[in-house]
């Protein structure tokens, strides 16, 4: 009997030890993902989701989504979930995973069509294939994206008048015109950011002069870049046009 007794007794002990011991190796599912605010569209420095130009694609802009970081030392990637309805029948449509031991925070959707709404969210997932909880869902529309006409190329005039045109299917009510200029080491500054409102010139085909969109009365020689990003009539929509380099001699 007590032989019997100390046998029970030791099963029993074997079984709670390894009960005890899985609770201490278990390893949660990593904390939600939070994404990265989307900034004004007037702000030098573009966060958050927005339309971004495809050379591939010039036609339809991509939507890039992007997060913070997880900072899980088990954390193996990220999930992204889209859908054009904003409460069901979403789908993963990309994984980002370790490359270099690196996990990157963004991810563009090149697969998106023009005035088609899509919403999405991203869960994280560690290295046991556990999925954490999804982040807020955020939300894009892809407008038609402008054609650059001039300044392009090397140009002597120093008050260099900008051309463009909108697509007939979209003029927008404002727009963002964007300059940079060329610094040392060939890298690419802020050089004039300014939100443009339409005004009597509602037409898909623009002109205007450096003093119509800039602060500024000349250009200094140097090597310029520009772009112009239409705005939506509503929230979380919009497009955005190829850069294009002129340089004043």
């Amino acid at each position: 009997m007590m032989k019997k007794f100390t046998i029970l007794f030791v099963l029993l002990f074997f079984i709670l030890h390894l009960a005890c011991t899985d609770d201490v190796n278990k390893t949660e599912p990593p904390a939600r993902v939070l994404l990265v605010p989307k900034s004004v569209e007037w702000d030098t420095l573009e966060t958050g989701i927005d339309a971004v130009f495809d050379k591939a694609n010039p036609v339809v802009n991509d939507i890039i989504l992007e997060w913070h970081p997880n900072t899980e030392k088990t954390l193996a990637g990220y999930s992204i979930y889209r859908s054009e309805s904003i409460d069901k029948n979403y789908v993963s449509i990309g994984k980002i995973t370790k490359n270099f031991n690196i996990i990157d925070t963004t991810f563009t959707d090149v697969s998106v069509s023009l005035d088609k709404r899509y919403f999405y969210f991203v869960k994280a997932f560690d290295e046991l294939d556990q999925y954490g909880d999804p982040s807020d869902t955020v939300t894009y529309l892809v407008r038609y994206s402008p054609v650059l006409l001039e300044p392009a190329g090397p140009i002597t005039n120093r008050v260099p008048v900008f051309s463009w045109d909108f697509h007939p299917n979209f003029v927008p009510d404002d727009f963002v015109f964007r300059l940079l200029i060329r610094r040392a080491g060939g890298v690419y500054k802020n050089f004039c950011t300014q939100e443009i409102n339409m005004g009597v010139e509602y037409s898909p085909n623009q002109s205007r002069d450096l003093t119509e969109l800039t602060p500024y009365s000349s250009l200094a020689p140097g090597t310029y870049r520009w772009r112009i990003d239409p705005i939506g009539s509503e929230p979380f929509q919009g497009a955005e046009s190829d850069w294009m380099d002129f340089t004043v001699q």
